[in-house]
């Protein structure tokens, strides 16, 4: 018996299945009576933000907009963040090489890099997820070996993570009203959250979103 959200898109289940593995839902009552919810609910409460149209990545938020100013992607959406939480406070989430003081002056608390579980975040009702956690090209190359596409691993370990953090704050109580506000980094991240949480709303951060296109990687 697995057990685990976001089950179907799940690394697991898609090396398992590529390898001829079928697995079949589970519907005992004995389980199923004491899960807190099987879908989630109040999507009409939740606002997703995006910061970008391009996939995030490590490159793309270190990647310098104003030469003159030094000011980079991340300058950029950090500056986006404050004026859209003003002094609410709100959770977040980064990689280890972001300091503490990130959000110097706000009323943040860091999440931690793997929150899976916690329950002690749930007063807050926004969520911040800067992290960028993209594997590095052999791990890509190993899974499509196993039949395992690069946006399925994308999906099955990025977003999977962004979903897990995000589902700290007060997302994770079907009993609290409060609005709620998430800011992912990559729109193809908040349309696929999107779609766990009917009724929700998806915008660019600060109603635009930040033209910063990567080159491409390699010889010409």
């Amino acid at each position: 018996i697995m057990l685990g959200a976001c089950f179907e898109e799940s690394l697991m289940n898609l090396v398992w299945s590529a390898q001829g593995v079928r697995f079949k839902p589970f519907r005992s009552r004995r389980f199923t009576s004491d899960l807190r919810y099987l879908a989630h609910q109040n999507g009409g409460l939740l606002r997703i933000m995006y910061a970008t149209d391009e996939p995030w990545s490590k490159a793309l938020r270190d990647r310098v907009l104003d030469e003159a100013a030094g000011a980079r992607v991340l300058d950029v959406i950090l500056e986006k963040v404050r004026a859209e939480v003003g002094d609410q406070p709100f959770v977040w989430m980064g990689n280890k090489d972001l300091d503490d003081g990130t959000f110097n002056g706000l009323k943040t608390e860091r999440l931690p890099n793997t929150p899976h579980g916690r329950n002690d975040f749930q007063g807050f009702h926004v969520a911040v997820i800067l992290s960028a956690l993209n594997p590095p090209p052999a791990h890509f190359n190993f899974l499509d070996a196993q039949g395992v596409s690069g946006a399925d691993v994308r999906t099955g370990g990025y977003k999977h993570s962004v979903y897990q953090a995000v589902m700290r704050c007060s997302l994770r109580n079907p009993d609290d009203l409060n609005p709620k506000t998430v800011i992912v980094m990559d729109r193809d991240t908040a349309e696929w959250l999107a779609r766990l949480f009917p009724g929700c709303s998806v915008s660019p951060l600060g109603g635009a979103v930040i033209g910063a296109v990567l080159k491409k990687s390699g010889r010409p």
